[in-house]
């Protein structure tokens, strides 16, 4: 009986380790607009929201540069006393793709935390193998890192309002540059 609840285990853990990972962010399709237009637009639209740090025509991305936030604290008692939380970005991405005839956003505006306080205490406690305190500074420790090696940016969840008016933005900017035909007679 024993045997079998493994066997089933196993199999329930390979089945799962098969799916495919869940989709971030939010899509629309953008209409009769071509792919071309389609990323100058998209290009526009994130400068409206944020600053653009990279634009690819060929991957059709778009990035952001950070946008730092503040956001109340993510720890319960923190926040119960207001006190502030660990700094806070957001950085977006605007994906657009094609397939035939079909052009494709999605939006992606991911909000993040610092962790980098957290990440090197733990680790100090990891390399502190031996029992005694370790009289070594973090200069001759790790070569004295800069402050962007020792930030440690951890994903919190996704700005799904932001992703969506990005993208109401982005097809009325291509709603309003589409031609309008009139008929006569």
């Amino acid at each position: 009986m024993i045997r079998h609840a493994w066997i089933l285990m196993a199999a329930a853990v390979a089945v799962g380790c098969g799916q495919a990972p869940l989709e971030v962010g939010q899509t629309r399709q953008l209409g009769p607009v071509s792919y071309e237009e389609a990323f100058d637009a998209a290009k526009a639209v994130m400068n409206e929201y944020y600053k653009v740090d990279t634009a690819d025509p060929m991957s059709g991305t778009i990035t952001s540069t950070s946008k730092y936030l503040d956001l109340p604290s993510d720890r319960l008692v923190s926040r119960a006393v207001g006190a502030p939380g660990s700094p806070a970005r957001q950085v977006a991405r605007l994906i657009i793709t094609h397939s035939g005839d079909l052009v494709e956003a999605r939006a992606i505006v991911a909000e993040q935390r610092q962790q980098g306080e957290i990440f090197r205490l733990h680790s100090a406690e990891r390399e502190n193998y031996s029992g005694s305190p370790d009289t070594r500074g973090p200069g001759q420790l790790y070569g004295a890192p800069s402050p962007q090696q020792q930030e440690v940016w951890e994903t919190s969840g996704y700005d799904s309002d932001t992703e969506n008016r990005m993208l109401q933005s982005l097809v009325d900017k291509l709603q309003r540059k589409a031609p309008t035909t009139r008929y006569t007679k």
